[in-house]
């Protein structure tokens, strides 16, 4: 099953990577609000989110810096919890988020991959991938570019799309190597992503588009892809691909 899952998720990075070479569709550009309309199950805030931490060593440092600027806000808190996969794998698993790291190669050039698993409006589960094949090599062995990466793909993981303004949900090339923690609208849109207006869907076992909050999305740029697939069982995968940036 991972071995199949894998090669999905290679067949569709690669797709991804043709599809950059075609012009891009106009989107809705963001200004101060940035999510996906998307969230995770909740009565009451702040709502828990479970943190799977597959990493290794090297990136300890960077995952617990990430948690700690997140954890800021008023309406969500990560919480690292024991991983239940390993990093070339990096299965999903219900009701977690489980963050791995490894050498997935370099000939699909990205640097980071969310996937978001949801029912309805609901989130699931989801995984967070940092593709070491890049890290690894001494243009982008770069603490910035390290701490941006990851803190930009756990904001995925709490709903959050990406940005145009100085914020590590930014995914230019730009922010990559200078933009690494949170910005304060990011914590306005998680107060109104986790607001009393979504209570009442959240609290139903698939949500409607009825009284869900439905917020604008950056215009698609060359930097970052977004895919949805729809599954068999009725959940939608949603994968973020944040591409590799030219090295300073």
């Amino acid at each position: 099953m991972g071995n199949q899952r894998r090669y999905w998720r290679l067949m569709l990075v690669g797709m991804l990577a043709l599809l950059l070479t075609t012009p891009l569709a106009t989107g809705t550009a963001a200004s101060d609000v940035n999510g996906t309309g998307k969230f995770w199950p909740f009565h009451r805030t702040p709502v828990t989110v479970s943190f799977g931490d597959n990493l290794s060593n090297q990136w300890e440092r960077y995952f617990r810096k990430a948690l700690a600027q997140w954890n800021q806000s008023d309406v969500v808190q990560g919480k690292s919890v024991r991983g239940s996969t390993n990093g070339a794998q990096c299965n999903a698993k219900n009701n977690t988020v489980q963050v791995c790291d490894s050498t997935y190669g370099t000939n699909t050039g990205w640097l980071g991959l969310t996937s978001l698993n949801y029912k309805g409006n609901l989130i699931t589960s989801a995984t967070v991938e940092i593709n070491d094949s890049f890290f690894n090599q001494q243009q982008y062995n770069d603490p910035v570019a390290r701490q941006h990466t990851i803190c930009h793909e756990m904001g995925h993981a709490f709903g959050l799309d990406h940005v145009t303004y100085k914020s590590c949900m930014n995914p230019s090339d730009t922010s990559v190597f200078n933009y690494d923690k949170p910005g304060n609208r990011d914590f306005k849109t998680l107060d109104q992503i986790y607001s009393k207006a979504n209570q009442q869907a959240a609290g139903a076992a698939v949500a409607g588009p009825s009284g869900v909050l439905e917020l604008p999305q950056a215009a698609l740029d060359p930097y970052e892809t977004v895919t949805s697939q729809r599954q068999p069982d009725g959940t939608t995968v949603v994968t973020y691909v944040e591409w590799a940036a030219a090295a300073p």
